[in-house]
């Protein structure tokens, strides 16, 4: 199982903010999330399937790159989506 921790701001979009699913990469958890909560991924996401600007994904503490959906996932990973604040 994959942990995945979401920032607060995101749960108002996701039903919880820290949960578990198997994923076999980074895309297959966001279809997958996207299975409980209809159209989550398209927070996270450009149209071209890229990690959006203000949107950053960790995997086991380790910033991914903006096109890293391919990134492999294993039991006992920790991922955390967090979608940074703006504003003045």
């Amino acid at each position: 199982m994959i942990k995945v921790v979401l920032t607060a701001n995101l749960q108002k979009y996701y039903p919880e903010r820290e949960f578990q699913l198997e994923a076999a990469n980074v895309g297959d958890l966001l279809q997958k999330m996207d299975s409980r909560r209809a159209l989550f991924s398209s927070y996270i996401l450009e149209d071209d399937s890229t990690v959006r600007k203000h949107v950053n994904i960790f995997l086991n503490g380790q910033i991914l790159p903006k096109n890293a959906l391919k990134t492999a996932l294993k039991s006992g990973d920790t991922v955390h989506i967090m979608q940074a604040l703006s504003g003045g």
